[in-house]
């Protein structure tokens, strides 16, 4: 695919989601094969996407503090995630 023929995609994938038209409505319209729209749509997505990650340095280094019900909870970095989620479902069932 063509910088340019990537362009024009790109620009018709985006007036396709503007428009709440079917994919076959919307290809009628332009004369262009559906099949075509669907190969180049899953294209242009795989392109455009973007893996993130955290850093360790971007790691929290402060505790987070939770208050509820007037607890409070203090996690600490490095917390275990299945000891919270105990804490939490009987701080959850305490009226």
């Amino acid at each position: 695919m063509t910088k340019r023929k990537r362009l024009n995609w790109k620009e018709l994938v985006a007036e396709h989601e503007l428009s709440g038209k079917s994919v076959r409505a919307f290809c009628g319209e332009k004369g262009i094969a559906a099949n075509s729209f669907y190969v180049n749509r899953k294209k242009l997505k795989i392109q455009d996407f973007v893996q993130i990650g955290v850093s360790k340095e971007e790691v929290r280094k402060e505790p987070i503090i939770l208050t509820y019900r007037g607890l409070r909870i203090e996690i600490k970095p490095g917390f275990c995630k299945k000891t919270l989620h105990e804490v939490l479902s009987v701080v959850g069932d305490v009226e």
